[in-house]
């Protein structure tokens, strides 16, 4: 929410107008706001307005020197004081009627120039839902012709400093807010208000308490929208937009058969260092190998945990020789001439879900916990899983996500430039082109007819 208070401060022959702006711009600094989230600019007036600067709250050093400038003399027109005000904020983009847009005017008020301005108090009322604080400064000054600019219950006087706690030094409320929309993918997930249990409010505001989106379609290794649009009493409303990165798990089930220099070996008795054969690129040594254990109550809370199974045969007489188990996202390599005349490839590396049959193949049961193994090489590989050709794992930003914490710790020791503090996760080029959901499945229809 950008917030805009504006001060027209009148040239007066005491220091506590001055005092006065520097405990308002203080009082922000107090209350813990963003400094780029309030604007605060000091107006002067006498016979004419001048706009003096617009200042964050990170600037308060400059405003105060913009302040100790302000020199006594001059006529008293409240007129001028409030057009420089509209004429500000109208050349201002970033100001709009959404804003809490706040004035604090402060004069002796004797008006000797102008209008009473009561025209431009309406315009501002109207334009930019701004609130008026008038404040007679000094022991000597009339409130009866600010009490035509203030709109917030009655001009006030003050004499020292002791004064200004109830009236200047705390900002202006924030709006009530009365509802937050949920949107995923632009679509209205759900609203919420305030005590339902799901929108709580905290000292710093309301946060949405761990509401699953429960449901909405989607596919690892993707992104969703999602949107939270506040709505306040006063009609305005504010929204927040983040892209949520769906984790994704590429591995093999336990026991998987991967052929070595020696043979075709158990994946859970393989070492950093031992060779595999690769499809293309002969013998390599495996750079690091993993695992991910995924209880039976984790996949019962969340389907896409579950593995895929596919039986023996399924893509040829040994292909694979005996029944594999593999991630939802774990890729197998298809060759066929309908891949090459549909993603002009005839090799492409498929997401196993993708080839669910619910006959050949199938998603696994999930009253049973299963572990995950990774295996990585310096590059993104084909190996022979049990007579089928399969990818190595494919280090991302979204397959690393997927992985536990001390494992990622392992993986950015050996690959440093996959790490997030150097940037945005970079992947290995893939060995061959990757099918996104919706392709995989145009593919495996056509295969299938």
């Amino acid at each position: 929410m950008g917030m805009v208070s504006t001060i027209p401060t009148c040239k007066q022959n005491n220091s506590l107008p001055k005092h006065c702006s520097k405990a308002l711009f203080q009082s922000f600094i107090d209350a813990g706001y963003d400094p780029a989230s309030v604007q605060i600019t000091l107006i002067e007036y006498n016979s004419d307005g001048a706009t003096l600067g617009t200042f964050t709250l990170d600037q308060q050093a400059d405003f105060e020197t913009a302040v100790d400038g302000l020199n006594a003399g001059g006529g008293t027109n409240y007129e001028a004081g409030l057009d420089e005000v509209l004429d500000t904020w109208s050349a201002d983009s970033t100001v709009d009627d959404g804003d809490t847009n706040s004035i604090v005017f402060l004069s002796d008020g004797f008006r000797n120039r102008g209008d009473d301005a009561t025209d431009e108090v309406d315009q501002l009322e109207n334009d930019y839902n701004a609130t008026v604080t008038a404040i007679g400064v000094g022991a000597n000054s009339s409130l009866s012709q600010l009490n035509l600019l203030d709109n917030t219950g009655g001009a006030e006087q003050v004499v020292d400093a002791a004064d200004l706690a109830d009236i200047i030094t705390s900002p202006p409320p924030l709006p009530v807010v009365t509802s937050v929309d949920l949107l995923v993918d632009g679509v209205n997930y759900g609203t919420f208000t305030p005590g339902d249990g799901v929108l709580i409010e905290t000292p710093l505001g309301y946060v949405i308490n761990c509401q699953d989106i429960a449901g909405w379609p989607y596919t690892p290794g993707e992104t969703i929208e999602v949107t939270a649009v506040a709505n306040f009493d006063g009609g305005g409303s504010m929204l927040s937009t983040t892209s949520v990165l769906i984790p994704v798990t590429i591995c093999f089930g336990a026991g998987t058969q991967i052929l070595t220099s020696m043979g075709y070996c158990a994946i859970d008795m393989l070492a950093i260092g031992d060779a595999v054969m690769t499809r293309d690129n002969g013998l390599q040594e495996i750079r690091w190998i993993g695992s991910t254990n995924v209880p039976a109550t984790a996949m019962q809370n969340d389907p896409n945990l579950r593995p895929v199974k596919i039986a023996a045969g399924t893509f040829g007489p040994t292909m694979p020789e005996t029944d594999l188990t593999v991630s939802r996202q774990h890729r197998i390599l298809v060759e066929d001439w309908r891949a090459e005349l549909l993603f002009d490839s005839e090799r492409v590396l498929v997401p196993a879900h993708a080839l669910v049959n619910d006959t050949t193949v199938t998603h696994g049961a999930t009253d049973e916990g299963v572990t995950y193994f990774h295996i990585v090489f310096d590059e993104h590989e084909v190996i022979d899983a049990q007579g089928l050709m399969t990818e190595s794992f494919h280090p991302c930003r979204a397959t690393v996500l997927g992985m536990a914490p001390e494992a990622r710790v392992e993986l950015f020791k050996l690959f440093p430039e996959l790490s997030p503090d150097n940037g945005e996760a970079s992947a290995f080029e893939p060995a061959y082109p990757m099918l996104k959901a919706f392709e995989a499945r145009m593919l495996a229809e056509k295969m299938a007819s």
